[in-house]
């Protein structure tokens, strides 16, 4: 490099000015479950924490670890043409997510492994 005669040299010694913090990843990624009480596979009453009525909880099930193993297993045994993806059409191999009917908050999920 070339330098002019007047270029102060000190600010090349110091130090990069600090990282800004990274507080904001939290905001992006909050998700807040609360534990009502025993949940299981269909739906149960219970008095919802962020509405505070007492509701029957609306389930949906979705696929998990259980629904995985069977696919998986199924896949092993020959069931290759089709038959392997079964497990994704039984609820009762499905985890149950509960979730309030009337503000829609996530009260739980119930899962099989």
């Amino acid at each position: 490099f070339l330098f002019k005669e007047n270029v102060n040299l000190d600010l090349l010694d110091t130090d990069p000015p600090p990282p800004p913090p990274s507080f904001f990843f939290f905001f992006f990624f909050k998700s807040i479950y609360v534990s009502v009480g025993p949940l299981g596979v269909g739906p149960v009453q219970v008095s919802c924490p962020k509405c505070h009525q007492t509701v029957l909880s609306k389930v949906d099930y979705t696929s998990g670890l259980l629904t995985y193993l069977f696919c998986g297993g199924l896949f092993f045994c020959g069931f290759v043409f089709g038959c392997c993806l079964i497990p994704f059409c039984v609820d009762r191999l499905k985890d149950a997510k509960h979730s309030c009917p009337t503000c829609k908050t996530v009260l739980g999920v119930y899962k099989r492994l």
